[in-house]
């Protein structure tokens, strides 16, 4: 599997992380019943096979994915894995209103067969029956999503990068509502970088000059 791929399979296993509350069943539970039902789950004096069955209840519908963005090369590569997924599907996949694959079908631009379903220009098209948004843009057009999926009741996953302190401070207030994966980069290369670089400052300490060169999407 290349980087796109990976980065896209997190992005879309973020999702079902992110969507306890709204695919549980068609009529999004109300919070209340969310916590009654994880405590169901987690609680051990439930039997194992109840437990069992609530999981398999959670997980029976599919996921409705709405992708803004979706004719860039991480949009189309979530097209695509969402196409070859049993768990997902896409509810809606927008570009903007002057680029070229607007009105072309999403199976066939994503490369499978034609779902007959086309990508589109109307961005609240995005919030409507959808579970989840998968935001790989820039930051206004992502402050926007958040901002349509807090009054839509929506979880969004973010991977977009450049989001100022005040932007992401308002993410965390739409956070206390609904549920928000967050990070500005889902590459694993850059995320053991991260951690390679806090253990060499741990272990040498402050008095050693470092330099850091990250290179990737080559």
């Amino acid at each position: 599997m290349d980087q796109k791929n990976t980065i896209a399979a997190i992005a879309l296993s973020s999702a079902i992380i992110v969507l306890w509350a709204l695919f549980m069943t068609p009529d999004k539970p109300s919070k209340d019943q969310i916590i009654a039902e994880k405590d169901k789950i987690q609680n051990a004096e439930t039997p194992e096979i109840e437990r069992t069955e609530i999981i398999k209840e959670i997980t029976m519908n599919k996921i409705s994915v709405s992708i803004p963005g979706s004719n860039g090369k991480m949009g189309r590569t979530l097209l695509s894995l969402i196409l070859e997924s049993s768990k997902y599907e896409i509810a809606s996949a927008t570009c903007l209103p002057n680029e070229v694959e607007v009105g072309v079908d999403i199976g066939l631009f994503a490369g499978k067969s034609k779902i007959n379903k086309e990508i589109n220009a109307e961005p609240l098209s995005m919030f409507q029956n959808s579970d989840v948004l998968i935001d790989f843009t820039a930051p206004d057009a992502t402050m926007f999503h958040a901002k349509e999926c807090f009054n839509n009741n929506m979880a969004i996953v973010i991977g977009t990068t450049g989001l100022n302190a005040d932007q992401e401070n308002e993410l965390r207030s739409f956070s206390k509502k609904i549920p928000i994966v967050y990070s500005a980069n889902f590459s694993i290369g850059v995320t053991l970088l991260s951690k390679l670089v806090s253990n060499a400052t741990k272990t040498l300490g402050f008095e050693w000059d470092i330099e850091v060169l990250e290179m990737h999407h080559k």
